[in-house]
């Protein structure tokens, strides 16, 4: 689940060469791969992939929290309207 620590290492290893910056180091754009192997492609695919899914689960994760919050700050509630 630590993304970053991951994938950030092999696929910036990958893509660094086609990526062009200014002067200022702000990223202009990344031209396309084309001297990637079938392999190196399917590589740099499978990264995207793991992040995306990664993604996905950590915020399903994230909005179950956030449901379990808003029961118990409902519960709460109910309980010091009771008590009132």
């Amino acid at each position: 689940m630590q993304s970053f620590e991951n994938y950030f290492a092999p696929v910036n290893s990958l893509l660094h060469p086609y990526m062009e910056f200014d002067n200022n180091g702000v990223l202009l754009q990344i031209t396309e791969p084309k001297e990637l192997n079938k392999i190196q492609r399917k590589e740099i695919l499978s990264y995207l992939w793991r992040l995306e899914n990664n993604r996905k689960f950590k915020l399903g994760r994230y909005n179950s929290i956030l449901q379990i919050m808003g029961k118990v700050k409902r519960t709460i509630e109910n309980e010091i309207k009771d008590n009132s």
